[in-house]
């Protein structure tokens, strides 16, 4: 959820506008998890408009909450002021000043937007906590007939001119049946050879075994297994590393790229490393290292979300307030680092990182030894 600064931005939109739902269901606070999940419970549909309803109710939920017990005094005592503030500022249909709200409550023009700062800092916390409640009922609420579930999945991926990825993925995973294994995709297509693939740093609560198991490599699978020996029960937990180390003939150039696009084999301008979240998880973090001096640029805001392959700006928006993707770059020549780390995503969409690779010379200039004038010391 965004911070107060924002959220009371958003208040403030809120009392400008409504009853417009329409205009409410596009503000950020119409587009956190607490909104899709009572739209979900209460068999709502989900577009702009029904956002804006949940949003609305959502907040006046929190307001009365506020509300203390028994009658409303004439001249609201202090623990009133928040309920009565928030009503006569954000609920009230009089259109008045908030000058002129102060003045009846008998309070100084000074004291009384502190009062207001207070009592939306309170509706900002119980929001907040709604938004808390909403994300770990989901990452506690499993489907029937759901194996497993994810804790974590961290994915590091380093790329170096020559063609050779290493993808590093740390798992921590909870069994919800007996589970004897599970699968991941090989980072392979027809012009890479993987030529190294191991299995590292493993644990299970119960005492078991982890081991890398067969691989499936047909037109329509490519895949690898973990086996669990005997099987992960209910309720026990695992973790491991995994590294699978991939070469191909060398890094992809713009011109490539272009060239596949033009010709139909990329369905976009750019490079994108996707992750498919098909079981539950709390928690994924994808990070792609280029090679020093490889100059990457970026398309549009450098990462996406789609399900069905259709782009989700609903849930696009949350990362983005959230401030899920970052680009950082370090070291001489600089290294460009991309990290897309999503809490909570959703079952069924898949999460991108997107980029467009430097011009052929320029990675042609990378690849040539460089001349040092005091020697290889």
């Amino acid at each position: 959820m965004s911070d107060q600064k924002t959220l009371r931005r958003q208040l403030r939109l809120w009392r400008k506008i409504a009853p417009d739902f329409h205009a409410l269901g596009q503000s950020e606070l119409a587009q956190t998890e607490v909104v899709r999940r009572r739209l979900q419970r209460e068999g709502e549909r989900d577009d702009v408009e029904a956002q804006g309803r949940m949003l609305h109710k959502l907040l006046t939920e929190v307001w009365e909450s506020l509300k203390p017990a028994g009658s409303e005094p004439t001249s609201p005592p202090k623990d009133w002021l928040p309920y009565v503030i928030l009503r006569e500022c954000f609920y009230a249909r009089k259109g008045r000043k908030q000058g002129a709200i102060g003045d009846s409550l008998g309070i100084p023009d000074r004291t009384f937007q502190r009062e207001i700062t207070q009592a939306v800092n309170l509706l900002v916390t119980g929001l907040k906590q709604s938004e808390n409640s909403a994300r770990e009922q989901d990452a506690h609420s499993v489907a029937p007939g759901t194996t497993h579930s994810f804790l974590s999945q961290k994915i590091y991926q380093v790329k170096a001119v020559d063609g050779t990825t290493t993808s590093t993925r740390r798992v921590v995973l909870e069994a919800h049946q007996p589970l004897h294994s599970v699968s991941f995709r090989l980072i392979q297509d027809e012009t890479s050879k993987v030529w190294d693939l191991s299995l590292s740093e493993t644990w299970r609560s119960d005492g078991g075994i982890i081991q890398a198991g067969r691989r499936v490599h047909t037109e329509e699978k490519k895949r690898w297994f973990v086996d669990f020996i005997p099987d992960l029960l209910p309720g026990a937990r695992a973790s491991f590393t995994s590294v699978q180390t991939v070469r191909r003939p060398g890094i992809l150039t713009y011109e490539e790229v272009m060239a596949q696009y033009e010709a139909g084999s990329l369905a976009n301008p750019y490079i994108q490393y996707l992750y498919n979240v098909t079981v539950p998880t709390g928690e994924l973090d994808i990070q792609i290292e280029f090679p020093p001096g490889y100059a990457i640029t970026l398309p549009e805001s450098g990462f996406d979300v789609t399900h069905g392959w259709v782009q989700d700006a609903v849930e696009k928006t949350r990362l983005q307030t959230e401030n899920a993707f970052s680009i950082r770059r370090f070291g001489s020549p600089p290294r460009t680092l991309l990290e897309l780390h999503v809490l909570q995503p959703r079952q069924g969409y898949r999460y991108h990182l997107c980029w467009r690779p430097p011009t052929q010379a320029s990675v042609r200039a990378l690849s040539q030894p460089t001349n040092r004038s005091h020697g290889d010391g």
